[in-house]
This record gives C-alpha cells, structure tokens and sequence, in this order.
C-alpha cells in the first residue's frame, strides 16, 4: 500500500484530516521518571495513545530528535511504537532535506530504511534532481516545501520570477512556480504533495 493509498484510507477510517505533531522538546518534558529518555518516550507514547482514534497521521520534527544519539534512539522506538500498535496511521518524517543527488540517497537511506517513516518533507531549492531519489520513492509520500509561514520567507518565496519557455509564461511568485513544477513535472508516481504554511491571498 503506497503512503497515499494508506493517508485517504484512515482519513475515511475515522473521518479525519487531523495530523498530529510529535516535536517533543525533551527540555519541556516532566521529568515523572528520573530518567530522561524514559520520560520522552513515555511522554510521546502518552500523547499517541490519547489522540490515535482521531489521527489520519502523525509528523515527528527531525531537528528535535537529532540534539543527542539517544534521542535519535527514541525517534525510532516512537516510530516502530506506532507502526507496532497503530500500524494503519501513517508517520511523516519532517526533514526538510534537500541536497546534491548523491547525498540525498543517503537521506532517502535514513528516513525509509533506518527510520521507516511513511513520508518525508524535503526542501525543492536546489532543483529536481537533487529531489529525485526521494520522488522514485513511489510507495512514499514526499511533502516540497512550497510557501512556509515564517515572516522572512516572502523575501524568497514572494519574489516575482518569470519562469522559463514553458508554462506558466507569465510572471508569477517564486512559490507559485514551485507548485507548478511539482504539480506537473515532479509528480510522475503522484506521490507528491505541498507544503503551505500559511493562508494564500488571492490578488
């Protein structure tokens, strides 16, 4: 079952587009158990359990588990934790990679093999063959960073570009024409989507 096919049957399952963050700050963590790894890991079981009947997803922040080898350890057993006993609820893995081609093979290594995440959010600016290894990843769901809510991202992302000899031929923002390449030039195995994280103004 590819990562789409499995994303609109649990969205149908419980009627539900609510995605659920799992960016746990190990610093904000009750320290209940004397140790801080088991307090993490306590604390993120706490939350998928307590929201898993409402969930079609569920996104871990890879920045937030990669402070210490230990919390690297605790993003796999949090995932395998919900693939163990909620196996029908996808994980997106908020990466935001985005490198040369060769290098992202090894990103592709780390989110679909060591971590088995469903999905991925990688970053689109170097072009789209640095993003192809995770695009031929035809099971996997792949989140392009599109227009991100962010106050600095509009003296990127609103640039006026005008785009090259194909459509659209008119002028248009930088994050529109990211949306266009995706929409019709990355999403071959429709395993695409966008992320948009703040409301668009219609001109």
């Amino acid at each position: 079952m590819t990562f789409i096919e499995k994303l609109s049957k649990r969205q149908r399952a419980v009627n539900s587009m609510l995605c659920v963050g799992l960016d746990t700050d190990r610093d904000l963590v009750p320290m209940n158990t004397g140790w801080i790894e088991d307090s993490v890991l306590i604390f993120n079981k706490v939350i998928i359990n307590a929201t898993a009947e409402f969930v079609c997803s569920y996104k871990l922040n890879l920045a937030f588990y990669s402070v210490s080898g230990w919390m690297q350890a605790i993003l796999k057993d949090t995932i395998d934790y919900i693939h163990e006993n909620y196996s029908e609820i996808p994980i997106i893995l908020d990466a935001k990679d985005g490198d040369v081609a060769n290098s992202a093979e090894k990103y592709v290594q780390e989110i679909f093999s060591r971590f088995k995440a469903d999905a991925v959010t990688i970053n689109p600016y170097l072009g789209q063959d640095s993003c192809q290894p995770f695009l031929d990843q035809k099971d996997k769901g792949i989140f392009i960073l599109c227009k991100t809510s962010n106050p600095d991202s509009k003296k990127f992302q609103d640039l006026v570009v005008q785009p090259p000899a194909r459509p659209p031929y008119r002028a248009c923002y930088l994050w529109e024409y990211v949306a266009f390449e995706v929409a019709n030039f990355w999403n071959k195995n429709k395993n695409c989507g966008l992320v948009v994280g703040e409301p668009i103004q219609k001109n």
